[in-house]
């Protein structure tokens, strides 16, 4: 029987590089290790509320909730450490205020719940048959992560490049203004000035 390996959160961390547009590498390396402490302290504490947040998540991404039932029964700890896998993307999805990277980033959980339970049923197969439909499967299943993934980048480009124009337009304006704003700041510092009595 294979060893265990569990399919990272990769949409919880392509996740946070959305929400970290303007954050440089250290702080996104500290958000992906705040990620995963997460989901070790669920799967090692074991709060009851996470199994209903990772249930509610299956329903939402349509995906059967008795394969959380047969791992609870097959391996307690491959249940928990999904149930915390699936709760901390709930809470992820929950804080998501836009509704299109929200769609997205439910498509890519989708995506890596289905390849976790392709990788548990690769780890008990010995049939080369099924091995090779299993493979199949999971080839369609990324890429189906790989093309929301990338329609997130995409948004993300389109928000750099939003911003970018903005940044452009406002440098050129103050470079029109540049007399009236500098004659502007010259006023405000000198109505600052403090004359001795």
């Amino acid at each position: 029987m294979r060893s265990p390996r569990f399919v990272p959160v990769l949409a919880a961390l392509a996740a946070l590089a959305t929400a970290a547009r303007a954050q440089d590498s250290a702080q996104m390396a500290a958000q992906q290790a705040q990620v995963r402490a997460m989901v070790e302290q669920i799967a090692r504490e074991r709060p009851p509320q996470a199994e209903n947040a990772a249930r509610e998540l299956l329903r939402r991404l349509q995906i059967e909730r008795s394969t959380l039932d047969s791992l609870h029964q097959s391996s307690i700890a491959e249940y928990w450490g999904e149930v915390a896998q699936l709760t901390v993307q709930q809470q992820m999805l929950s804080q998501m205020g836009d509704s299109m990277r929200q769609q997205l980033m439910a498509q890519m959980f989708g995506a890596e719940a289905r390849a976790r339970g392709l990788q548990r049923a690769y780890r008990t197969t010995a049939d080369s048959g099924q091995e090779r439909a299993i493979r199949e499967r999971l080839q369609m299943v990324l890429e189906r992560h790989f093309a929301a993934e990338d329609s997130l980048r995409a948004l993300e480009i389109a928000d750099v490049e939003r911003r970018l124009a903005q940044v452009r337009a406002e440098t050129l304006r103050r470079r029109r203004d540049r007399v009236q704003l500098v004659r502007q700041m010259v006023e405000e510092v000198l109505r600052g000035a403090q004359r001795p009595e």
